[in-house]
Order: structure tokens, then C-alpha cells, then sequence
């Protein structure tokens, strides 16, 4: 009996763990994709991070651990860290609070065509690296792309009706935010406040809100926001600003001082918070000063001789001086806070950009200069011809904006500058660069000289040239034409045979002395005009009329004239005539005599070939 209960058992658990694993399946299936609105669902790409908003309407406001204030639990919140993109269908209008926090690799969304409202904390400490929020967008929730740590630049949607207070509060590396048109009837206090890297604030000239003076934003009389970056030891709030909200100069890391003037009546709870700024002038009286409507109770005004501090609650504490000017406030600044800078340099290398970053111990101002890379080497000659010294050419260097960069910042070392081969030079930075560069060029022989022909035949012709100093090698080229050049042979004699040649043929020759790579030449010799020996000619010879007899030969290939010889015995010989003829006929003979003739070709170059056969005949009375 017991054993058939632990059977049953057997069984039931083994169904429940099939069941389990079909469940566990259907979840597996089921995780890149769910319900995010009413009518509002989610769908991840695991392959792209991109994660689709399809549907209508809504999405719902989330939290990520609890259902709070009709919040929904994130049903893909285990995802977020995957999301490198989002695309939002045309018909979603809504994008809940919370509802990509914490998306570290976010970088790019797709708004779709009708968002109109942003959520609170929507898109708090994603990746991204801008923000163009489109005109659909009315409404931007509180801290909406706060501390995005890569966001650079922004802009607001020009028909928004409410923007909440530090949608972009701690993005430390925003440098720019546009307000375009953007006139929001409701705005909360610091939209950009705490972002300590922001330069430039815009505003269309057809706000009817916002507007700037000299690089600072107003909202009607209040004064906005001084952008945190923005350089200047002092600034003088001008006359007829009615407020200075919250956060009005959070994170200014340059200021040292700022005037207020009489105008001011309302200060908000901490408008100088996380600054820099360490005194204030304040144009009125002491009692005027009290009159100010402050929105924090806690403010205190603490005497110190004949100075005076004020402390707003736990939010800072200023040295105040009260009827003060403009000028005591430039005339003290500048004396007591000189700037003074500490600086870092990250050396520049041929491969990579370097940069000096200062910093001002006093106001905290900041500057980063690019060292730029140098990109472009360039030695006075690449090749030059040898000469038994060494060998320097003069080195240019230039970064990647084309900048020439000072010789005081590398030196130049020489190595193998003296004989025929490649020479190497190698640039080391020094100071604001840093690493090696090597560069070679090429030291080639001298040209070949004196080649000249020290024999020639009917198919071969001896050369002989000029030995050259640091030459190994020396190439021997032909051509019957002096345009297409073949190569005879390389050799490291200064002498050579070309056989195989053609008998009577015009033949042009050159030489180029090698190092012994056989690689690096010099230039070559002066072109050598000559030609092989013609064939022999092949003589007839006949008597004629009475004293006369005529002596004919063949055409010989090459041959460019012929000499034709005498004699009466055989043995002594005399030259008779040189004729572009075939034929010779001699007169005025000796009848009843012998005579004997030979004759030589000439071929172009006045070379003669060897003599025909002597031929004899006796002369007719």
C-alpha cells in the first residue's frame, strides 16, 4: 500500500513538472514581448536592442518595484539594460513615467507623430546623446532626461504648454539647449539647472517668453538660467530683472561674483546652489536687502566686523556687501580672485589627438585645447644620388588641421645615410607629443658613364663602362627602337658580351648601376648607339670591253655602303671607291693582265665586315 502512494506521488510530480516546463516555454516565448497601455504593448528585437511601441493611445506610468499611485510594474524592466533603440508607433500619445529609466545604452528613439506628453523620469539616466523633441509635445514631466551622462544637446518642442522642473538636471555633459519657440504657460524651476557643462543656451528671436541677454536666459523679468559654463569671473544681473528662481546659477563654475541690483524682490529657495560664486554686491542698502521676498525662511544675514555674510538655510553661505557698484565688484573680484590654472596635458601621438585641460584653482574654470595629431611627414628629398657622406634631409612635420608643428617638439636621428640603399630617419616627439615616427628614403648610385663598344661581330658586340662607386650591380638593357627596352643581364662586372644578336642590325644599349638588393638604381648611362657587322658581300667579277671589268655583288642586310679594293698580285691592295652600289666597273686596266678585287660591307655605323673572297680575272687587250 505504501508503495503504491509513493507511486501516485511519482506521477503527480511529474506532472506538475511537465506542466512547469510548458509554462516556463510559454514565458520564454512570451519575454520580448507584453502589454505596456490599455491599448499600448512592448516588443524587443534581442538581435538590433530595438524595443517597438505599437498600439494606441497611453502608455501607463511604471515603477519598477511596486504598484504606487496607479503605477504599473514594468513588465520589461529586466530588459532595460538591452534597449539601444525605441520606435514608437503614430499613434501612441504618451510615454509613462519611469518608462525607459535606467536604459544605460538608449541611444536613439523614433517619436512616431503624436507624442504629446512625456512622463516624469521617462527617460532618466538613458544613453542618450541628443534630444530634438518634436513640436507634437506639449507637455515634458519633471527630471524627464535628467542625468543623462552622454546627453550633449537639446531642444524643447516649440508648442509645449507645461515643462516640469530639472527636465535635464545633472546631464553633466550638456554643452547646448535650444528653447526655440517653446513658451510654456506653466514652467518649473531649474529645467536646466546642475548642468555643469552647459555653454550655449538658444532662443528664437520670436519667443514671446524666453529671451537672452548676453548669453543668459530670462523668463519675462526672472532670470532663468546663467548657463553653468559660460566664462567670466563676474556677472552684473541687469536692472529691471523682478526675480532669481531656484537654481538660477546651479553648477556655474566660473563665477566668482555677481551684483544684484535693486530691482530684484523675490529670490527663490537656492538660486546660487552647487556654484562657485562666493561673493555678492548687492546695489541697495541693508534694509533694502531684508525687504526682498525670499521663499525660504531660513535666511541669515551674519556680521563679521565690518563684513557681513548671508547664509540661505542649507543651501550656501556668501560673503554680501551692501550699497555696492558694478566697479568695486570688478576692482575686488580681479584683485582677490586671479585666475590661476592647473594643468593637465594627455600628449598627442602620431596615432591619436592629445589635450591640455586647465583648470582655475579660484573660479573653477575650466579650458581644454586639442593637441592635434601629427598626421603628415615629409623629408626634403625621398631619393638622392650618392655622394660618400652622410646624408640629412630636412623633415617637416604637420598635425591633422595642416598646421606645421615646431621643430622644437621632436628630434631627428639618422641611420644607414652614407652608402647606396634605403637610409632610415627616425622623428621621436618631445614636450605636448609623444612616440617615434620612422621614415626612409633612398640613396642611389651615380649615373653609369663612359660605355662605349670594345668589340663588335656580325651576332655579338662587347660593352665596357666605368666602374661606380657603390654600385654592386649593373644592368644591361637593349632595344632596336630606344622605346622598348629589354633586360640582357645584370652582372657585377663593368664588361659584357650581348651575343645572339643579328647580323647588320642597329642595336641601342644603356646601363644602370644597382645596390645589392638589386632593387634601388641610379639613373642610367647615356643611350650607346652601335650595330653588329653586316654579312660578307658576294662578289662577281668579269671582264668587259677592252680594258675594262666589272665587279657585282648581292645586297647585304644592314650593310649602309661598300668599299671595294684592288690589286694586281694578290697581296697588295688598294682602296678604289666606297658606292652605295651593286656594282663597280674599272677602266683604263692593263689588257693581258690579271686583276684581282675584294669587297667589305660598311653597316650603319661605318664598321666594316669582314672582305669577300678575292676574286681574279685576266683584263682583255
Amino acid at each position: 500500500m505504501k508503495t503504491k502512494h509513493i507511486k501516485a506521488i511519482a506521477v503527480i510530480l511529474t506532472i506538475i513538472s511537465v506542466l512547469a516546463s510548458f509554462n516556463a516555454l510559454a514565458f520564454a516565448k512570451e519575454a520580448n514581448s507584453g502589454q505596456c497601455g490599455d491599448n499600448a504593448y512592448w516588443s524587443f528585437d534581442s538581435k538590433t536592442g530595438n524595443m517597438t511601441i505599437s498600439g494606441k493611445g497611453e502608455m501607463w506610468d511604471f515603477r519598477n518595484d511596486a504598484d504606487f499611485y496607479n503605477y504599473h510594474e514594468c513588465s520589461y524592466k529586466d530588459l532595460k539594460a538591452s534597449i539601444k533603440s525605441v520606435t514608437f508607433s503614430d499613434e501612441i500619445t504618451y510615454i509613462g513615467a519611469d518608462a525607459f529609466s535606467g536604459c544605460g545604452n538608449l541611444k536613439t528613439f523614433n517619436w512616431g507623430k503624436s507624442i504629446a506628453k512625456i512622463g516624469n523620469f521617462a527617460f532618466l539616466a538613458t544613453g542618450l546623446e541628443s534630444v530634438i523633441m518634436p513640436d507634437s509635445v506639449t507637455y515634458v514631466g519633471q527630471q524627464a532626461f535628467s542625468m543623462c551622462e552622454e546627453l550633449k544637446t537639446a531642444k524643447l518642442p516649440d508648442n509645449a504648454y507645461f515643462i516640469d522642473a530639472g527636465i535635464f538636471d545633472f546631464d553633466d555633459k550638456l554643452v547646448e539647449v535650444d528653447f526655440g519657440k517653446a513658451a510654456p504657460s506653466i514652467c518649473g524651476d531649474g529645467t536646466i539647472g546642475r548642468c555643469k557643462s552647459l555653454k550655449t543656451i538658444k532662443v528664437d528671436p520670436e519667443n514671446k517668453q524666453f529671451h537672452l541677454q548676453n548669453g543668459v536666459l530670462f523668463y519675462y523679468e526672472i532670470l532663468w538660467q546663467y548657463p553653468a559654463a559660460k566664462t567670466g569671473l563676474t556677472y552684473v544681473i541687469p536692472d529691471g530683472t523682478d526675480t532669481i528662481t531656484d537654481m538660477a546659477f546651479g553648477s556655474a563654475q566660473n563665477l566668482c561674483s555677481v551684483f544684484i541690483p535693486t530691482s530684484v524682490t523675490k529670490m527663490k529657495t537656492y538660486p546660487f546652489l552647487i556654484s562657485n560664486i562666493k561673493e555678492l554686491y548687492y546695489g541697495g542698502s541693508r534694509e533694502e536687502w531684508e525687504k526682498i521676498n525670499f521663499s525660504v525662511s531660513e535666511i541669515e544675514i551674519i556680521e563679521n566686523g565690518d563684513d557681513y555674510e548671508i547664509a540661505f538655510g542649507l543651501f550656501g553661505t556668501y560673503k554680501i556687501h551692501f550699497n555696492a557698484t558694478v566697479e568695486q565688484m570688478e576692482e575686488e573680484t580681479k584683485y582677490n580672485y586671479v585666475h590661476e590654472y592647473e594643468s593637465t596635458t594627455i600628449k598627442a601621438t602620431p596615432d591619436k589627438n592629445g589635450s591640455i585641460t586647465k583648470v582655475c584653482t579660484f573660479c573653477g574654470e575650466k579650458t581644454k585645447t586639442a593637441i592635434y595629431r601629427p598626421a603628415d611627414f615629409k623629408l626634403s628629398f625621398s631619393t638622392v644620388v650618392y655622394t660618400g657622406k652622410a646624408l640629412k634631409p630636412t623633415v617637416t612635420v604637420k598635425n591633422s588641421k595642416g598646421k606645421t608643428i615646431s621643430s622644437k617638439y621632436y628630434t631627428v636621428s639618422y641611420k644607414n645615410n652614407t652608402n647606396v640603399g634605403k637610409a632610415t630617419v627616425t622623428i621621436t616627439f618631445k614636450g605636448n607629443y609623444s612616440g617615434t615616427k620612422a621614415l626612409s628614403f633612398t640613396i642611389a648610385p651615380k649615373q653609369v658613364t663612359g660605355l662605349k663598344v670594345s668589340s663588335v661581330k656580325t651576332t655579338s658586340i662587347t660593352l665596357k663602362w666605368s666602374k661606380v662607386t657603390g654600385a654592386k650591380y649593373y644592368k644591361l638593357e637593349k632595344s632596336t627602337d630606344g622605346k622598348k627596352w629589354t633586360t640582357v643581364t645584370t652582372t657585377d662586372k663593368t664588361t659584357y658580351t650581348v651575343k645572339s644578336l643579328k647580323a647588320g642590325t642597329k642595336y641601342q644599349f644603356r646601363v644602370t648601376a644597382l645596390d645589392s638588393t638589386k632593387k634601388i638604381s641610379g639613373k642610367s648611362s647615356a643611350v650607346l648607339k652601335t650595330a653588329t657587322l653586316t654579312g660578307v658581300p658576294s662578289v662577281t667579277l668579269k671582264p668587259s670591253k677592252s680594258k675594262t671589268a666589272t665587279a657585282s655583288w648581292k645586297k647585304v642586310t644592314g650593310a649602309s655602303k661598300y668599299v671595294v679594293y684592288k690589286s694586281t698580285d694578290g697581296k697588295k691592295w688598294t682602296k678604289v671607291t666606297t658606292t652605295t652600289k651593286l656594282a663597280y666597273t674599272f677602266t683604263k686596266l692593263t689588257g693581258g693582265r690579271k686583276i684581282y678585287v675584294k669587297v667589305t660591307a660598311l653597316n650603319a655605323y661605318g664598321k666594316a665586315s669582314a672582305y669577300s673572297s678575292a676574286k681574279s680575272v685576266i683584263v682583255r687587250k
